[in-house]
């Protein structure tokens, strides 16, 4: 019987004890157009801390980090025009070329299409 009380009463302390696995983000970028060495950065809007950075090597670069909510970002690359991102935590794809620096396909983050879809309906009403 007390062994009994003694597995109950250790149940719940074993299932407190257990860890969440945070697996972070991977941003798994292809840029075409672009020359090997140019600085890749994700910088936080609004507050310009960088939260991560890379360099291109043969068109692609990967970016890692964790975040505890869906934040919007900065994708900087080399001197363009920064490209806006929803960060959150999984697998994000970005695809890209110079010829066109204000298109970039984005995909992976529920967030940021729920950012894009929200953004094409408001701006041409607040316009």
């Amino acid at each position: 019987m007390k062994k009994l009380l003694v597995i109950l009463f250790l149940i719940p302390t074993a299932i407190f004890a257990q860890k969440t696995k945070t697996t972070g983000f991977t941003i798994n970028g292809k840029l075409d157009g672009f020359k090997d060495g140019t600085q890749i950065r994700l910088v936080q809007n609004g507050e310009a801390v960088e939260m991560t950075k890379t360099k291109l090597l043969q068109g692609k670069f990967v970016l890692k980090g964790t975040v505890k909510e869906p934040l919007l970002c900065y994708l900087l690359i080399g001197n363009e025009k920064p490209a806006e991102i929803y960060v959150e935590n999984g697998t994000i794809s970005v695809k890209g070329k110079k010829s066109d620096p204000a298109v970039y396909e984005i995909s992976g983050s529920v967030s940021h299409k729920e950012f894009t879809d929200f953004t094409k309906v408001f701006i041409p009403i607040a316009q």
